[in-house]
C-alpha cells in the first residue's frame, strides 16, 4: 500500500463547525438554526444576512470561548487514528492565520501529534496572505484532499488531485465525476485505502 500525503480541510470536516456556529448565532439572535437547515455552505444565504455580517459573526466566535470549545465530526478521531500510521496528514484550512496557534492547539488535544503541519489560507477574511487550497495541495504535493466545500474539491480536481467531497447538507447537488462524494468518515477511510493500494 502506498503511503499518501493527504490533505484534510478543518471546519465541517473534522470540527463539528456549522453546528458550533449556529449555536453562537442562535444564542445572539433568538433563532432556532441547525446543521440541517443549511443548504448553502455560504451562511448568509440562510440566515439573510450580508457576507460581512457573517465574516464579524464569525470573528467574533474565533475570539470566544465557545470555539475553543468546538467539538470533532462523528468517526473523525477513530478515522484519524487509523490513517496516521500509514500516511502523510496535512491540514489547509481556510481560516486565517491569527488562529493557526489556537487550531494547532485543538488538534494536538483532540487527535494527538499526528498531523505534519497546519496551514491557515485566509482564504475569505483575515490578514495576510491569500492562497488557494489547490495551491497548497500542490505545494505539499498531495495525493488526496477531502472538504465539505464543492468548489474547493473541483479546484483541486482539476489540478489532477483526487479529491473527496466530505457530505454536508450544503453540498448535496449533483458533482461533477472527477469528485467523489464520501458520506461518513468510514466512507472516506475506505476510499482513502482503496486509492493507496491503486496507486
Amino acid at each position: 500500500m502506498k503511503r499518501l500525503r493527504i490533505g484534510l480541510d478543518l471546519d465541517n470536516v473534522l470540527i463539528d463547525f456549522y453546528s458550533h456556529i449556529c449555536d453562537y448565532y442562535n444564542a445572539r439572535h433568538g433563532t432556532s438554526w441547525k446543521y440541517s437547515d443549511l443548504k448553502s455552505w455560504y451562511l448568509e444565504h440562510t440566515w439573510g444576512c450580508s457576507n460581512q455580517y457573517v465574516v464579524d459573526i464569525l470573528d467574533d466566535f474565533y475570539h470566544s470561548d465557545e470555539h475553543k470549545l468546538v467539538t470533532p465530526i462523528v468517526g473523525s478521531t477513530k478515522a484519524i487514528e487509523e490513517l496516521s500510521p500509514s500516511h502523510d496528514l496535512f491540514i489547509i484550512t481556510s481560516k486565517p492565520d491569527y488562529l493557526k496557534k489556537q487550531t494547532e492547539e485543538w488538534l494536538l488535544n483532540q487527535y494527538g501529534d499526528v498531523f505534519k503541519s497546519v496551514h491557515m489560507i485566509n482564504q475569505y477574511h483575515g490578514e495576510g496572505p491569500r492562497r488557494t487550497k489547490s495551491g497548497v495541495c500542490e505545494e505539499l504535493c498531495v495525493d488526496i484532499f477531502v472538504d465539505d466545500h464543492i468548489g474547493n474539491t473541483v479546484e483541486v480536481a482539476d489540478t489532477g488531485v483526487k479529491a473527496l467531497l466530505f457530505d454536508a447538507p450544503w453540498n448535496r447537488v449533483e458533482i461533477p465525476q472527477h469528485v467523489e462524494r464520501a458520506h461518513s468518515w468510514e466512507d472516506v477511510v475506505l476510499k482513502i485505502n482503496l486509492f493507496a493500494e491503486s496507486a
